[in-house]
Formats: structure tokens, sequence, C-alpha cells
């Protein structure tokens, strides 16, 4: 914007700025205003040019509801917003009226047809129902979003805003009280009610969208509800989501339903079946979702127009009508209808049929075989259809069938299909096979027979699928053997062959797969070798042989993968060593071989393997040492070597976590280590003298050990943030601190008394959880301490330090009257969390959130204060949690409210005092609410 005012010129310049009302256009000038306005001698920004000099109107072009409720408390808030839910507010109205208005009678219609019925519709759809109702639907759309009362997507849908669909909503409502048989379309619960009951006659009425989530009781409409209403072409029953109670009845069945309806859309339809006497010959859509539909009709019927069929979740469907004249019928929507048996041998006649869907129709046995004569089905969803046995092999005739859809069909015995792109098989436990004829799958591109427990084989002719890019074969457990031209799928990306613990090797072929990236060997536990061919899948990221206990050995051919990043080879518990060759592969940055327990050491090539950054060997237990060459490794971030108890170490790294091995002290040479930056450690007694690399390190952990004292040098570690020790039952002091520790975990030190320390840092954290034996003094410290955090401590009732104190989460605050207003205060609070449930043992370890919210006792308003939610350590009970709170203050009385967001927890007490005036501190400089909580 800034860029077309061309301020350098000395031309006049006009911008306009073009929008629909309320989306800020006002703001957007004022602010260009203040920016543009000191480069010229004399400037003036006329807010409204519509209005008169003498008139101060109380809202511009920018008038939003924010705006109009700014000055209101927030229970006038909430009845505002139900009512603009309801009816637009008067000015709002008028404004967004104007492009209304200035539309011709057929753009006026569609813009009702759209507020009314189809905000948020597919456009291809739109041009169905609206046929023959327009001139020109498409230049009618277009007027209208050049007018911006919709827009349109790149996904084919269009959107009106929600203030212009209520314009639309109270246009409507208007015309109805001045003229009942007058208006078109009904969408107010009042006025539909009233036609339905009285059974009004008008030939105006083109649809009616009918809310019945609004409903506040039980209505019955009468057989005889809809015979005034012979023009009516949309009819919408529907229910919000999440409210579904049916209260909607029709006691003597329905009669007379309009030969021109097109879209008939009735949720949780209370009837049996529709009426005998009704012609569809207009409908375009018929919805009828949870419904209480045993049979649509009879006979057949004329259904040349419709094209959308929904009958999901009518749990009582047991038939389907024929649809021999449904021949523009796309899609058919039969989700959980589990009492239908079988499909009608008419389906075939519904020749453009795109999509099916059979989810869980639990009852239905099999297809008829004319399925073969939908020649245009691109969708099947046949999932937990749990009866089906078979597929009618017409089903080779579907050369459109681009996917499949058969997961859960516990009785599928075989699969017969040839034209595919995606097949999904899961879960059928009793699949022996993929018929011959699915040998030529040369379209599939994904298939997924994961679980399928009883397939010992594929067949041979899987060779054909060249575009196969996504096979899974997870716990298929009784796969012995892949097809030797399994290579020939060149296209293959991603295989998972996960938990085929029957399979004893991949065929040499695999290694023909040259666009492999991803492959899972994981829990093969009849695993013996990998073929050397494999070092041939040169695209190759991914390899997991996690739970391959019987692989001894990796081919040397490994070395060849010189893009594998990722190599899992946990629980590999027979693999004594890899191979030198391992080296070689130069992009490798995750190794795991955590519970390798024959491994005996890796090889000296390991270092050039330069790229690793994570190298895990968790309980290697025969693992004797390290090489010297992974100092080489200088993009390792973590060597992790828990529990590898014969490990002597020698290496050059950044993280370094040695709980569990034979190591009892920190070796000198780590003064060289220059990348350190934490350390974890057993704790022992022989640990006395001062570590190494003090100034590396920033985190030492030395939980649950038996040391009773803590050393002195501690102080010393410059750089120590995050000081763990947890279950440290015979510490009964801590030292003096570094004064860079944010984070103090003493949680479970049950004989922890004094505090010989102060903390600096603003910013630390201080937890002493079930810390019993802290004395006053202690207590005392960690309540004066200075911190943005918390601090977690043991109590039983908020101490007499706050000024302020109260039962439950409220208490009133009155400030020294001489201060002047406003001020920026900063406070101390402590609320002390209790359980709402006898039997809550605190195991649960999420986070505690408290609500903060602070409000002037004589206005009500709020006050600003931050933070207004804070992240807290898991509620114990007898625990005191305390933090500070700064707010901009505007009167000397004040109602601080805490509320704690957890199930079976309220507060139980809370307390304040004030510290001081805070500091004027930039925004920028405040750590945002999300960060305020922290890691616990």
């Amino acid at each position: 914007m800034e860029s077309l005012l061309c301020l350098h010129s000395d031309e006049v310049r006009k911008i306009g700025i073009w929008g629909p009302s309320g989306i800020g256009k006002t703001t957007i000038a004022r602010h260009l205003f203040n920016q543009a306005s000191s480069h010229f001698q004399h400037s003036i920004f006329v807010e409204n040019i519509k209005a008169s000099m003498h008139t101060r109107r109380t809202c511009s072009d920018d008038y939003t509801v924010k705006l109009n409720l700014q000055q209101q408390i927030m229970q006038k808030w909430e009845k505002s917003l139900l009512r603009l839910t309801k009816h637009l507010d008067g000015s709002i109205a008028r404004i967004l009226k104007f492009s209304y208005d200035a539309l011709d009678m057929e753009d006026k219609v569609l813009f009702l047809y759209i507020a009314c019925f189809f905000n948020y519709e597919s456009i291809a759809k739109l041009e169905k129902y609206l046929a023959n109702e327009f001139s020109d639907l498409r230049s009618g759309l277009d007027i209208l979003a050049e007018k911006s009362l919709i827009s349109m997507n790149n996904s084919g849908y269009l959107e009106m805003q929600k203030l212009l669909e209520q314009l639309g909503r109270d246009i409507v409502h208007q015309e109805y009280i001045r003229e009942p048989g007058r208006p078109q379309f009904l969408v107010d619960t009042r006025n539909i009610r009233e036609v339905l009951t009285n059974n009004t006659v008008s030939t105006n009425v083109r649809g009616i969208k009918f809310d019945l989530s609004e409903l506040s009781e039980d209505f019955n409409i009468s057989e005889r509800a809809f015979e005034g209403l012979s023009n009516l072409q949309f009819l919408r029953f529907h229910y919000r989501i999440g409210n579904r109670r049916n209260q909607l009845h029709l006691p003597r069945g329905l009669n007379n339903i309009p030969t021109g309806l097109r879209i008939l859309h009735w949720d949780q339809f209370p009837g049996t079946s529709l009426p005998s006497d009704m012609n569809p010959q207009s409908l375009v859509e018929l919805v009828m979702h949870g419904s209480k539909l045993e049979k649509l009709w009879e006979e057949t019927k004329p259904l040349g127009k419709l094209r959308w069929i929904n009958l999901s979740s009518s749990v009582n469907l047991k038939e389907l009508p024929d649809l021999s004249l449904a021949t523009n019928l796309e899609e058919m929507d039969l989700n959980q209808c589990t009492s239908l048996v079988e499909l009608p041998s008419s389906i075939g006649k519904a020749s453009n049929l795109k999509k099916l869907d059979l989810v869980h129709c639990s009852s239905l046995v099999q297809l008829p075989s004319s399925i073969g004569d939908n020649t245009n089905l691109q969708n099947l969803d046949l999932s937990n259809c749990s009866s089906l046995v078979e597929l009618p092999s017409s089903m080779d005739n579907l050369i459109n069938l681009e996917k499949v859809n058969l997961s859960h069909c516990s009785s599928l015995v075989k699969f017969t299909c040839s034209h595919v792109r995606e097949l999904n098989l899961a879960h059928c436990s009793t699949l022996v096979e993929l018929a011959p004829s699915t040998g030529t799958l040369s379209s599939l591109e994904k298939l997924d027979l994961s679980h399928c427990s009883s397939i010992v084989e594929l067949p041979s002719s899987v060779e054909n699928a060249t575009k196969l890019l996504h096979l899974n074969l997870e716990g298929c457990s009784s796969l012995m053997d892949l097809p030797s031209c399994i290579g020939n799928a060149t296209s293959l990306q991603k295989f998972y062959l996960n938990n085929c613990s029957s399979l004893e090797k991949l065929p040499s072929s695999i290694g023909s797969a040259s666009n492999l990236e991803k492959l899972d060997l994981s829990n093969c536990s009849n695993l013996v070798e990998l073929p050397s061919s494999i070092g041939n899948a040169i695209n190759l990221l991914y390899l997991s042989l996690i739970g391959c206990s019987r692989l001894v050995k990796l081919p040397s051919s490994m070395g060849n993968l010189t893009s594998l990043k990722i190599l899992y080879l946990n629980n590999c518990s027979n693999l004594v060593e890899l191979h030198y060759t391992i080296g070689n592969a130069i992009s490798l940055e995750k190794l795991d071989l955590s519970n390798c327990s024959s491994l005996v050491k890796l090889p000296h090539s390991i270092g050039k393997a330069t790229n690793l950054q994570k190298l895990k060997l968790v309980n290697c237990s025969s693992l004797v040492e390290l090489p010297s060459s992974i100092g080489n490794l200088f993009k390792l971030q973590l060597l992790c070597l828990k529990g590898c108890s014969k490990l002597e170490i020698s290496t050059y790294i950044g993280v370094l976590r040695l709980k569990g091995t034979a190591i009892k002290e920190v070796p000198s040479s780590t003064r060289l280590w220059c990348r350190l930056a934490t350390l974890q450690m057993s704790y022992t007694e022989s640990l006395k003298e001062l570590p190494h690399a003090l100034s590396c390190i920033t985190e030492l952990q030395l939980s649950n050990t038996e040391i009773q004292e803590i050393s002195p040098w501690v102080k010393e570690i410059s750089k120590l943030r995050r000081f763990v020790i947890n279950g440290c039952r015979k510490v009964v002091s801590l030292p003096q601190l570094s004064d860079s520790l944010s984070s103090l975990h003493a949680e479970n030190c049950r004989s922890l008394e004094r505090l010989d320390c102060s903390f600096h840092n603003p910013q630390i954290r201080l937890n002493f959880a079930n810390c019993f034996r802290l004395n006053k003094e202690a207590i005392a410290l960690i309540i004066h301490t200075s911190t943005r955090r918390h601090a977690v401590f043991p109590g039983g009732e908020v101490p007499a330090y706050f000024t302020y104190r109260a039962t439950g989460g409220s208490l009133m605050v009155k400030l020294n009257e001489r201060r002047s207003l406003p001020v920026s205060l900063r406070f101390k609070a402590c609320v002390l969390p209790v359980s709402k449930a006898d039997d809550d043992t605190g195991d649960d370890e999420s986070l505690m959130t408290v609500y903060i919210t602070i409000m002037e006792k004589q206005s009500g308003l709020g006050v600003p204060c931050r933070p207004r939610e804070l992240s807290l350590p898991p509620p114990l009970t007898g625990h005191l949690y305390t933090f500070e709170i700064e707010a901009k203050v505007t009167s000397t009385e004040l109602t601080f409210e805490f509320s704690v967001h957890r199930e079976n927890w309220e507060i139980g007490e809370c307390g304040v005092f004030e510290l001081m005036e805070a500091p004027r501190v930039h925004e920028h400089d405040v750590s945002s609410d999300s960060d305020i909580g922290g890691n616990h």
C-alpha cells in the first residue's frame, strides 16, 4: 500500500481501498494517514463523507461487533452475542444491506439462495441444484464475488461471511412478518412451525431450512403439512453436530411431497418409508442420515435427476429400491446401514456411479455381479463389512476404479480385482490369497495387507505392479517368503514388513528396488540375514531391524548405502559386530544399537560416518571399549551409554550420559572435550574431587543416590542451568549454587532441612515437592525468592507472610489510597490446590494450569495482568505453589481470582502480598504466556 502512495511524486494521488463492510478499510486508511501526514503541510482525515459534518456518528465503516460491545461487562457481552446470532444489530444491517440493495432482482435471489441454503457448498453441486433457475448462474456468482458478498476458493467451494449470511436470513424473516405468504425461503424456526402447523398455502415458498436443534419440545407434523407448498424445491431438516435428540414426529405419516422437490434432506427421519405416492422426478439429492427408514419405496420411481444419496446411519434399512432409472446417480453413502443384507441388482444401471460407501454394513454378505456394470466407479469403501465373504469376479470390469477399502472385512477369504490404484485389505484376518487376476495390477500404487495374519504368500505376478509406491505387510505373521520378482516393483518407496515373525529372508531382487527409501523389518524374529544386494538400494534413507533377534551380522554391502540416514538395530541380541564398511554410510545421522547384548566393539571406521548425530548403545553389556576414532564425529550430539557395564570410555562428545556404567570418576581428558554441554552420571562416594570440564556442564543429575551432602564444587559450574537431586533421601542441606541456575528439582528429598544458599536468577524454577522436613527459614527463603517462574513446597495452609489470605480461590486486596494511579505493581501469589476426590492419589504426572483474573471491585472491569495462566507441576495434596503476578492497576480495591483447570482439583486457599512497583519493561523483554509455566 505504501508503494502505491508514491510519496516522492509531485502528482496528486488517489488510492481506493475496496472490500465489504466491516473488514477494516477505515482502519487501514487511518494507519496510512498517521504514517504519511507528517510529509505534508496540512492534512485532515475525513472519517465519514456520507454523514453531515454536524453529526457525530458512533461508528464508521470498520464497525464491528467487538467495538459495539467494548464498554459492556461480560454478562452483557454474552447476552448481546446470543442476540446477534439470531438477528443483526440495526446499524450493521444497514451498512451490509447497501451492497445487497445495489443488486438486480435475479442476483438478489441468488444471494438469498446462498445465505439460506448453500453457504460453503460446492459450486459444481450448486449448478445441479439450481439448474434452469438462473439465466447465467456463473455470471451471477461472479457478480456477488466482485461485490465481496461471497468468495470462491481454488477447491471449487463458495463461502459467505457469517454477517452476510445473517443478513440474508433477516431479509426473508422480515418478508414473512410483513406478508406470511410472500417469502420464497423459510429459515426461522418460529415461521416454519407456523407454516407446518397451520398447513399454510403458499405457492411462493421455494425452500425450507429447519434447524431441529432449536426445538425445545416435541413437535408433531401433520400428514398434510406440505400440501399447500406446491412449489417447494429445497427441504432441509437438519441437526447441528452434537445435538441429535429427535423431537420431530410424524404420527400419521406424510403425504403430498411436492413433485418439484430437488433436495430432500431430513436428519433422523421418523418414518419407516417415504410416501408411496411420492414422485421424485425432480430430486437431485436425498439425505436421510440417521433415519428410521426400513425402505424408501416399493415400485420403480423416475430418478433421472438424482445424483446423490446419503442414508448413512439408517440402522433399520433392510433394502434399497429399484435403481434402474437412476442413470445419473454419482454418489451413494450407506455408511453404518447395519441391517442392509444386499444391494439390488439394478445398481448396475446406475452407470454414472463414482463413489459407493458401505462402511460398517455388517450384515452385507455379497455384492451383486451387476456391480461390474458400474464402469465409472472410482471409489469403493467396504471397510468393516464383517460378513462379506467374497467379491464378484465381474469387478474386473471396473476399469476406472481407483480406491478400494476392504480393511477389517474379517470374513473375506479371497480378493480379485485388476484395475485399482489404492487397495486396503488391512486386518482381513481370514484372507488367504490374492486371486491370480490381481497379478495384472499395473495401476497399483498403494497396497495395504497389514495384519492379514492368514496370508502365506504374495502372487508372483505382483511383478507387474511397476507403479507400486507403498507396500504394507506389517503383522502378516504367516508370511514366510516374498516372490523373487519383488524387485521388479522399481517404483517402490516404502516397504513395511515389521512383525512378519515367520519371514526368514528377503529375496536378492530387493536390491533392484532402486527407489526404495524406507524399509521396516522390525520384529522379524526369524530373519537370519540380509541379502548382499541390499547395498544396491542406493536411495534407502531408513532401515529398521529392531528385534531381529536371530540376526548375527550385516552384509559388507551396507557401506554402499550412502543415502542411509537412520539405522535401528535395537534388541538384535545376537548381533556380534558391525562390518567395517559401515563407515562408508556417510549420510548416517542416527544409529541405535541399544540392547545388542552380544556386541563387543564398534569398528574403527565408525569415525568416518561424520554426519552421525545420535549414537545409542544402551545396555550393550558386552561392549568393552569405544574406538578412538569416535572423536572424529564432530556432529555427534548424543552418545548414550547407560548400562554398558564393561565399558571403558575414551571419546569426544557433547552430551554424556553415564548412568549405570562402571565409571567411578570423570576422566581428566574431559578438559579437552570442548563441546561437552551435558553430563549425567551416577554420583558415588568416590566422586568427591572437583571434576574436569566444569565450564561446559549445563545439566547435572544426581537423582536417587545415597549421597549425604552436595560437594561445594557444584557452585563452580559456571553454566549450570538444571540441577536435579530428586530422591536423594540422605541429603540434609544444600550449599550455595551457581547464579546461572534456572531449574532446581529436589523432589522427595525427605531428609532435606536447610537451604544454605540463595537464588539470584529471576527465571528460576524451584521444586521441593515432598520435602517435608524443610525448616521455617528454608520456607521463608523460597517464598521471598524473586522469580518470574514458580516454586513448589510442602504446606497445609497459606503462610502468614501473605498479607491477604482467603479460603477458596478468590480474595480482596485493598491498596494504599494515597498511591498515584495508574501504576504497575508486582504481587507474590500463593495457592493451595485440594482434591475433590477422596481416592485421588496424585499419581497423574500431567501439568496443572492455574488461571489468574484480577478485577476492579467497583466497576467489575478486568485489570491487565501477566501471566493470565500458568503451567505448574502436577497438583499434590498438602503443597503450596507460589508465583509472581504483574498488573497495571487503576483502582485501590482489587479482586484476585484463581482457578485450576484440572479434573477433581480446586483451589482450597489462596494468598497475595505486594512486592513493589514493577519496573517498566518492553514487551519483547517479557516471556510469552506459553513460556511462564515451563517444564517441571
